[in-house]
């Protein structure tokens, strides 16, 4: 008999074993247990021939090669998410809330930024609350595409978004896609493929890549005069040491936002 191990969030293994059931697997042959990593369940399933194997990936999506999978595609369908205030994610067959004002529908495939991560909530409430209107804009690792499809819903008069993972260009592209946001969408390692320079840059990354961006003036040299960067991504013990580098630079804090551990930057030339 052999196991499959799905990594999901709470709401999706809810959903992922309704899909199980629904598949004709038994209640008892899913398990939902603790997992510490970002918040997230283990969903296990155990397969006891071809079949059901081949059963359990066309209702749940394959795992990966080390057995787990961080998105169950079905489960996708009914996913829900506030990663601002008025600002929802929303899965295909999900209901518009009422006090909706941005809906972003997340069309089935693999990357970061379900909307249920702080580091998300962190750049969406950042990128609300920064003018968007008619300037240009950049998501420095797009992962699925919720914040780039926010900024055009925002109504950024241009939209770039790049990652280095070839899947989440492509599901970024179907997320626009399927908000009808106009943007590009491409393959870069950081910023190495960007050749312009921008009003607002996203940059949901990790914290050591940001200092190292700012320490370099890599990433200052994308940003237009009068320009702001969003930076997500940050573990609040490691706040000080972004900053640090990016004030070396003449950046300064002009907004802070916190989800847990988590922290968010908004940061203008001085």
């Amino acid at each position: 008999m052999r196991r499959l191990t799905f990594l999901v969030t709470p709401a999706i293994a809810a959903a992922g074993q309704e899909q199980l059931v629904a598949a004709g697997f038994l209640r008892h042959a899913v398990e939902v247990g603790s997992w510490q990593d970002q918040g997230h369940s283990a969903l296990i399933c155990w397969v006891r021939d071809a079949r059901e194997r081949a059963l359990v990936g066309a209702t749940m999506g394959q795992p990966d090669r080390d057995g787990a999978a961080l998105v169950v595609a079905d489960a996708l369908d009914h996913w829900r998410q506030a990663i601002a205030p008025g600002c929802w994610v929303l899965g295909r067959l999900v209901a518009v809330p009422r006090a909706a004002r941005h809906v972003i529908r997340l069309p089935v495939g693999s990357g970061f930024g379900l909307g249920d991560h702080p580091t998300t909530r962190c750049a969406a409430v950042l990128l609300m609350r920064t003018p968007v209107a008619r300037r240009r804009v950049l998501d420095l690792g797009c992962g699925t595409g919720v914040l780039a499809a926010l900024a055009g819903q925002c109504g950024a008069q241009v939209l770039d978004a790049v990652d280095l993972d070839p899947d989440a260009v492509k599901h970024t592209r179907r997320t626009l896609a399927a908000n009808a946001v106009q943007g590009r969408v491409w393959t870069s390692d950081l910023l190495k493929r960007v050749p312009d320079v921008y009003d607002v840059v996203l940059a949901n990354l990790i914290s050591d890549l940001l200092i190292e961006l700012f320490a370099t003036r890599t990433l200052p040299a994308r940003v237009a005069r009068g320009g702001t960067v969003v930076c997500s991504g940050i573990r609040d013990d490691l706040r000080l040491a972004v900053e640090r580098a990016a004030r070396a630079d003449g950046w300064r804090v002009t907004a802070r936002t916190w989800q847990g551990e988590w922290v968010g930057l908004a940061l203008n030339r001085a």
